[in-house]
């Protein structure tokens, strides 16, 4: 039963910090293809004959996976996708923080992830209690 919990615990902690990563990313300049009715509701002009439009946006990721895409032209409206079709130069992609920040990320992650065998192993007296030695 201990195993599926540390196999549980693992899986959460993966979990976690694909979430957090994945919404760390920024995307200063996309080019979304949108349906003429999403473009409409964003003031986009659509093609008359395709029925589409190529909406420039700053891309967001989520902590639930999906995207938020915010209209450079307009900040104001925005727009949340799940997988979109994304037009971009990888140079504009960018993670919050930086370096500092993703690396304190894998830093939390992999604390997070020894916590139980240091728990373990605290209870077990192994660590963290001071031995007192008789002297002669």
């Amino acid at each position: 039963m201990k195993f599926l919990a540390y196999l549980g615990w693992q899986v959460f902690v993966i979990w976690l910090g694909l979430g957090v990563g994945f919404s760390m990313q920024v995307i200063e300049r996309v080019k979304v293809p949108l349906p003429a009715e999403q473009c409409q509701a964003l003031s986009s002009h659509a093609d008359p004959e395709g029925g589409r439009c190529l909406f420039e946006a700053r891309a967001e990721g989520n902590m639930d996976r999906t995207w938020t895409l915010s209209a450079l032209s307009d900040p104001g409206s925005s727009i949340r996708l799940t997988q979109p079709t994304m037009l971009y130069d990888p140079k504009d992609w960018r993670m919050i923080g930086g370096t500092l920040f993703v690396s304190a990320l894998i830093f939390v992650l992999l604390a997070l992830s020894l916590a139980p065998l240091g728990f373990e192993l605290w209870q077990r007296g192994v660590i963290g209690q001071k031995h007192q030695g008789k002297v002669a």
